[in-house]
């Protein structure tokens, strides 16, 4: 049987999601024997004896503590929150440590403990790294990556990569001495970071200077998170693989799925977590109260975001509901496409996430344009954003999807597509707001 060594760092505060994140490993990896690595300072004796539990529900499950000590004085936090964000602790800095704290091992998976395992980790486990030091998956978020590029002095073609799940080369990375070289450059990090006016991101700022050049890309269903910006110049085949069957789902930003009385943010995903929860050591008698107060939140949000307008074909999607909307309000599309090219019109945050849907559906995207001239020859997927004179003699022969945040340019739009003969049935118009009133 082949044995996977997977770690986590945690405390009290979230033990409970590190649980439940391995009881969804635990799930989807039967065929392997797993051996998870448990780094904390200090954890309660209720929460050190719920996760051994894991090893009498599952034969495959081995579990090992490892009591740490971390310098708070030379691996910096931060505090903010409540939406503020980043609210970072001195145990996120474990991972950069693990080469000398596992000596005796070659290869490691590290995870966030806000990770639900969806697919068999085994197909992680196995991939070649090639020379590189580490596998990670690009940032995805709307942190602005171009700017933390630059200031840690990552090459213009390179990716800055989010650091919560980790395939780790152990063996090079101890050659490589990445904790004494993370320990030496995280204070002056920090400060370039901070003065720059940009979130600190512990970890992943020092892994993404102290490793740039030497990690693989891997594809983006194995670190997938709803809460995402434009993947530019990605396939689009990829990013529909990962948002229909991710492999591993990750609750970036907060709430995180413990704190369901909270706004959404995460909200799809929040199901995938509750699964896994009943089934591990610290499912609770209110589990399913809170879950149907999602479900009746959740349908909520459906029904008040489904609104028609004027004749025109109106689809309201906010950033939580993108999925189920969009599948809502489909046959809608298919309609009035009747057939015709489909060309969106717009770049924003969440343009990917409707070009996505459309394909994945069936609906084959021919390009985006857009009249900002900043945004022409930007790579979005497989598409380069180009001029929108291009719509001016096809009228007859594409249906123009327009996704913008303002709804008068998107009327000045629709004058515009008129005077080219286009008709009400020829365009539909999208919306991505967060809805007042909508239960979020």
């Amino acid at each position: 049987m082949n044995t996977i060594h997977i770690a986590y760092a945690l405390n009290d505060k979230y033990a409970e999601m590190t649980c439940v994140s391995m009881c969804s490993v635990l799930t989807n990896c039967e065929d392997s024997e797993i051996v998870f690595h448990l780094f904390a300072e200090q954890l309660s004796r209720e929460h050190s004896e719920k996760l051994t539990g894991l090893n009498k529900t599952h034969e495959n499950a081995g579990i090992k503590f490892h009591n740490i000590r971390i310098d708070g004085d030379l691996f910096v936090t931060s505090d903010y929150d409540t939406c503020g964000l980043p609210n970072l602790t001195k145990e996120t800095y474990v991972r950069v440590l693990m080469p000398d704290l596992l000596p005796d091992l070659e290869r490691l998976i590290y995870l966030d403990c806000d990770t639900i395992i969806e697919g068999n980790i085994a197909r992680l486990w196995e991939i070649d790294l090639g020379g590189a030091l580490a596998g990670m998956v690009p940032d995805y978020s709307t942190e602005p990556k171009e700017a933390k590029k630059r200031i840690l002095g990552i090459g213009e073609s390179d990716a800055y990569f989010n650091g919560g799940v980790m395939l780790m080369n152990l063996a090079g990375l101890r050659k490589f001495q990445l904790s004494r070289k993370a320990a030496e450059n995280v204070s002056r990090l920090y400060k370039i970071v901070t003065e720059a006016d940009l979130n600190w991101y512990a970890d992943q700022e020092v892994l993404n200077f102290t490793l740039r050049g030497e990690v693989k890309k891997l594809p983006m269903r194995y670190n997938s998170y709803f809460w995402i910006s434009l993947p530019l110049g990605e396939c689009i085949n990829e990013c529909i693989e990962t948002l229909l069957n991710p492999v591993i789902v990750h609750f970036i930003g907060t709430p995180k799925p413990t704190e369901l009385g909270k706004a959404p943010i995460n909200v799809p995903e929040w199901e995938r977590y509750y699964k896994y929860k009943v089934i591990s050591p610290f499912a609770a008698d209110g589990d399913a109260e809170r879950s149907a107060a999602f479900k009746a939140r959740e349908e909520n949000t459906l029904n008040t975001l489904m609104p028609t307008s004027e004749g025109y074909l109106i689809h309201w999607y906010s950033f939580h509901f993108a999925k189920q909307i969009f599948e809502i309000a489909f046959q809608r599309y298919m309609a009035a496409v009747n057939g015709k090219n489909v060309v969106i019109w717009g770049l924003n945050n969440r343009t990917w996430t409707l070009a996505v849907y459309l394909v994945a559906c069936g609906l084959e995207v021919k390009g985006i344009v857009d009249g900002l001239g900043s945004n022409r020859g930007i790579a979005v997927f497989d598409y380069v954003v180009g001029s929108p004179d291009v719509l001016q003699l096809s009228a007859d022969e594409t249906f123009v999807i327009l996704d913008m945040h303002n709804y008068g340019i998107a009327r000045q739009i629709m004058t515009t597509l008129q005077s080219w003969g286009y008709t009400a049935d020829d365009y539909g118009y999208v919306f991505a707001p967060i809805c007042e009133g909508a239960g979020i």
